[in-house]
């Protein structure tokens, strides 16, 4: 399937394996994305807290989409779309990625 509106490159990004810093104080939860520091969610629990930070990353990477900005892809992970699919390549030194470099759906990296 190729890539073409937001919702599908939303999809992509939004399951890639992003580095996340969680901290628990006085049974509150929060947790923000290293690579997209405007991603910060919190919640009273873990449950909360995923549902909060999946919301944080789209709406992060949806700013970037209206924006036409690039997007920030994971440290050592990079996109290449043989084979009409995006592979998720380790030990790259990209760090950011046009939308229009995305061509196919990915599997969810959190399922």
């Amino acid at each position: 399937m190729t890539v073409t509106t937001p919702d599908q490159i939303l999809e992509v990004y939004a399951h890639l394996p992003w580095t996340i810093f969680t901290s628990a104080e006085d049974g509150h939860f929060v947790a923000y994305v290293t690579e997209m520091p405007d991603a910060i969610a919190d919640g009273a629990t873990e449950a909360e807290l995923r549902v909060a930070l999946d919301e944080a990353i789209r709406e992060s990477l949806l700013v970037r989409l209206a924006a036409g900005d690039s997007l920030p892809l994971p440290h050592g992970v990079g996109i290449s779309a043989e084979g009409n699919r995006p592979t998720i390549l380790r030990g790259t030194s990209n760090w950011s990625v046009s939308p229009a470099a995305v061509v196919a759906a990915a599997e969810p990296a959190w399922a």
